[in-house]
């Protein structure tokens, strides 16, 4: 009798704990699952999952998200390692990395999505671009993994390539 009373108070325990007794011997669902090796970068469509994977819960989770690191081939497509879902204008950009003034950047998961405008003239002229992913300072300037138009492109190269690049938000 003494092991139905022990029982009956993991049982109990377990219960007040708020983890539900089956979810001890469940798996957790499925991942969807790279379908060939992917860059960092890259817009998830629905050809990079395997077709296996694509009838998993999470599959349609990260179609349209983009990674953030290089994905091997049948590897989970993990949400927590991806980034937002962005507007369908980027992706007709341009991936390109851009020195900026740290100060106007917001840490990185922060600003993983963000349309921002970059100054690109003394007169006030700017590019708009997509912030993929903001990296840590390196020799002093921060840099963002952005997405640009075409069009702007020389321009925010030109910029650039006189020093870090001031950055504005914008509200929509």
């Amino acid at each position: 009798m003494p092991w139905v009373l022990a029982g009956a108070v993991v049982v109990g325990a377990l219960t007040a704990a708020g983890r539900p007794i089956v979810g001890l011997f469940s798996s957790p669902p499925p991942m969807a699952r790279a379908a060939n090796a992917l860059p960092p970068f890259h817009v998830i469509a629905a050809g990079d999952v395997r077709a296996s994977a694509a009838r998993t819960p999470g599959a349609t989770s990260v179609l349209g998200r983009y990674t953030l690191t290089p994905v091997p081939a049948n590897a989970p497509l993990n949400p927590a390692g991806l980034g937002p879902r962005l507007p369908a204008a980027v992706h007709d950009r341009v991936v390109i990395v851009i020195p900026v003034e740290a100060s106007m950047l917001p840490p990185a998961p922060t600003a993983r999505g963000l349309t921002m405008r970059a100054v690109t003239g003394e007169d006030g002229t700017y590019a708009e671009v997509v912030v993929l992913d903001a990296r840590p300072p390196a020799g002093g300037e921060s840099r963002i993994v952005a997405a640009v138009r075409r069009t702007d492109l020389p321009a925010v190269l030109d910029a650039a390539s006189d020093g870090p690049l001031d950055l504005m938000t914008t509200l929509r």
